[in-house]
């Protein structure tokens, strides 16, 4: 990332991956938005996902970051 050679092919990269991401997220949050639920008096499917999923999706990516521990040999076990 540092070597002059690529610093340009980098940025570029990096600006069209980010741009790329954005008109992703505005799109599916316009179908999310267009989908109807019921559930707990929510409106469209756009509320549900920031309510659950996008939590979820955090703790994941925190337990990923932090690392949990895995019994292996309980799991050779089973």
């Amino acid at each position: 990332h540092t070597d002059e050679r690529y610093v340009e092919k980098w940025v570029e990269y990096s600006c069209f991956d980010a741009e790329i991401t954005y008109f992703l997220r505005e799109t599916l949050a316009k179908k999310l938005c267009q989908l109807e639920t019921r559930e707990e008096g929510m409106e469209n499917l756009l509320n549900l996902y920031a309510k659950y999923w996008l939590p979820f999706g955090e703790l994941l990516t925190d337990m990923e970051r932090a690392g949990i521990r895995v019994n292996v040999d309980y799991l050779k076990s089973i």
